[in-house]
């Protein structure tokens, strides 16, 4: 449908191809060709053969992560995916300003990383050689760590330079020589730091809290999961409680013996009473009438509303929250996760009782 839209109003249409003869057979498309197809599809564009053709002959084609794609399909490209993309480049701590972002999916040089998150060609080349360090290095400390499991502390990549760090509580200078030893000569990073704790004591204080479920909910605690953080050398439960509590992480720590091993990271959400809620329905239709499914509704509030996400994707045509407070409401639909903004619509959900709303909205 998207591509329908754009090319109903193209202002660069690529120019018409040479129809086959009929009763001839028809020649195995070209490996560009191929490859622009498979290119298109990936990204929900009009990709028959005379169309992708046409549009590799047009001087007026661009690309769009080496996938051609006419001018207004790339402005199209962008507004759907400048607000995910500046979140993405954001979470990996790179440039993320509007300006800087928008050039970037404008530039036919970018290049998409793991598909979705744009990058000049340096970054590019950074974040993939890391890829490829940590395939590298990775099973390497690993087997070597397991075969001195009285010093291994585990091992984790440093998010700002890509390098592996393998920890150990002694003798960190020969381990670091026996590791290097082990590795190709070339451009390897790696690095072996000092650490307080064994893996394998930590995974004796993981065991504990496996076991200590029925000591959570007697504290009304929920537990949203636990894990060793290797990069930090401990263990850390993620707390979910309904009031502030400043002895908890400390009375915690104590019931499982864990001092100086354990972190616990506690977000306070207050306990909402969901006894008079309802059910929201909201129908998500295009201007066409026809379901849209694969879009998202973002349930909006200050305050917390609903007993499950507030972010659902439309399936069957609608989006469905099925415990929500009787309050007034207001829904956001999107393209994608919180981007493509698509319209939005304000109801009030009754106590007790499914409140159906429905939307039309323009899918480009």
């Amino acid at each position: 449908m998207l591509a329908a839209l754009l090319i109903a109003g193209c202002g660069t249409v690529p120019p018409p191809v040479q129809e086959a003869i009929p009763g001839l057979p028809t020649a195995s498309p070209r490996p560009e060709v191929v490859k622009a197809i498979e290119g298109r599809e990936g990204i929900g564009l009009r990709a028959d053969r005379e169309w992708v053709e046409a549009l590799l002959a047009d001087p007026d084609s661009v690309f769009w992560d080496g996938v051609p794609v006419t001018p207004d399909e790339l402005a199209v490209l962008v507004e759907e995916r400048l607000d995910q993309a500046v979140l993405l480049r954001a979470s990996l701590e790179l440039p993320s300003d509007e300006a800087t972002v928008r050039a970037l999916l404008l530039s036919p040089t970018t290049r998409l990383f793991q598909g979705i998150i744009p990058m000049s060609p340096q970054e590019f080349a950074a974040f993939t050689g890391r890829g490829a360090n940590i395939d590298l290095v990775g099973p390497v400390v690993r087997h070597y760590g397991e075969e001195h499991p009285d010093e291994w502390a585990g091992y984790y990549v440093d998010d700002d330079t890509g390098v592996v760090v393998a920890l150990f509580t002694g003798r960190v200078d020969d381990h670091r020589r026996a590791i290097e030893a082990l590795l190709p000569p070339g451009q390897v990073r790696f690095d072996v730091r000092a650490a307080r704790w064994t893996l394998r004591q930590l995974k004796a204080v993981e065991r504990r809290i496996r076991g200590g479920s029925d000591w959570f909910r007697q504290k009304d605690l929920t537990i949203e999961g636990w894990g060793i953080r290797e990069s930090e050398n401990l263990v850390v439960i993620d707390a979910i409680v309904p009031a502030p509590d400043p002895s908890l992480e400390a009375r915690i720590i104590d019931h499982f013996d864990a001092e100086g091993m354990l972190r616990v990271a506690i977000e306070v959400i207050p306990t909402v009473d969901f006894s008079d809620a309802g059910a929201l329905v909201v129908k998500v239709r295009d201007t066409n009438g026809r379901d849209t499914d694969g879009v998202h509704c973002w349930l909006q509030s200050d305050e917390r509303v609903t007993a499950g996400e507030a972010d659902v994707m439309v399936l069957d045509g609608s989006c469905v929250w099925e415990v929500v407070k009787p309050v007034a409401v207001r829904v956001t639909i999107w393209r994608h996760f919180q981007a493509g903004y698509l319209g939005e619509i304000k109801g009030a959900v009754r106590p007790g009782a499914t409140t159906n709303l429905e939307i039309t909205v323009t899918l480009p």
